[in-house]
């Protein structure tokens, strides 16, 4: 059974949030993080779901060691406070929160300064949800996300 993610998120020096595209490959780990395979999104759509998080698939690609094979992705798993140097590096300077949808409206935040995000529910009173560095956020069906910059 592999754990997937299209997305590593990786907190350094409690300031700088480094966001790793693996643009449409997922990294597939064993569940001790010593062995890793990549595959597409086609690919892990025909893998049969074991339990949340993880996927059962047929063995089509060659199991990398994590210990021995050199990889940005598996690097920032393995060392969680630093930017390991075999990664390319793009610095973005961001002034607003930035928002990605998961699902539904299961979203993933980074806020590089304290943000609020007000969420209304029909017959509800307006709930303030305060936002700094990386977080996540569940709206309710039927229910609306404000803020200063962005609707949800």
């Amino acid at each position: 059974m592999y754990q997937h993610s299209k997305h590593v998120e990786q907190k350094i020096k409690q300031v700088t949030s480094v966001g790793l595209s693996l643009f449409n490959f997922m990294l597939c780990l064993d569940r001790d993080r010593q062995y890793y395979f990549t595959m597409t999104e086609d690919e892990l759509a025909k893998c049969k779901l074991a339990e949340p998080g993880y996927k059962v698939c047929t063995h089509q690609h060659t199991l990398l060691s994590t210990l021995t094979t050199v990889s940005c992705a598996v690097t920032m798993l393995q060392r969680k406070n630093s930017l390991p140097s075999v990664c390319s590096t793009t610095l973005v300077r961001l002034s607003n929160t930035v928002w990605t949808q998961l699902n539904n409206n299961s979203w993933i935040s980074f806020a590089p300064h304290p943000d609020i995000m007000t969420v209304l529910c029909h017959n509800s009173n307006p709930v303030d949800f305060r936002l700094k560095g990386v977080g996540k956020l569940q709206v309710y069906q039927g229910c609306k996300g404000y803020s200063t910059s962005t609707l949800l």
